[in-house]
């Protein structure tokens, strides 16, 4: 990784920074970064989710469809910006769409 950190389950989950350099990497054909970024972004996306929705029971649906749009849309992400601001506009786009 560019820190010099590897992808794993131990790193922790709210640092944006790293989830940015992961995506980048990603996006480069870097599967192992691209899993790390998806297991680190789970615990996050489902505070959004939880934050928006009150409904415990949509909260695990709506992260995986958050997930499915990142996977979708990965390619929008540009290395080097701030990763938590384009992750938390598409999380909170996604949760609307889910109120209406």
């Amino acid at each position: 990784m560019d820190n010099g950190q590897t992808p794993t389950m131990e790193t922790p989950a709210d640092d944006g920074a790293l989830w940015g350099a992961w995506m980048a990497r990603a996006q480069q054909g870097d599967r192992e970064a691209y899993q790390a970024v998806l297991v680190a972004i789970t615990p996050y996306l489902r505070s959004i989710a939880r934050r928006l929705l009150g409904q415990d029971q949509d909260v695990e649906d709506v992260a995986q469809e958050i997930l499915i749009v990142v996977h979708d849309i990965r390619h929008t992400y540009e290395p080097g910006r701030p990763f938590k601001p384009w992750l938390s506009t598409i999380a909170t786009h996604r949760c609307i769409d889910q109120l209406r």
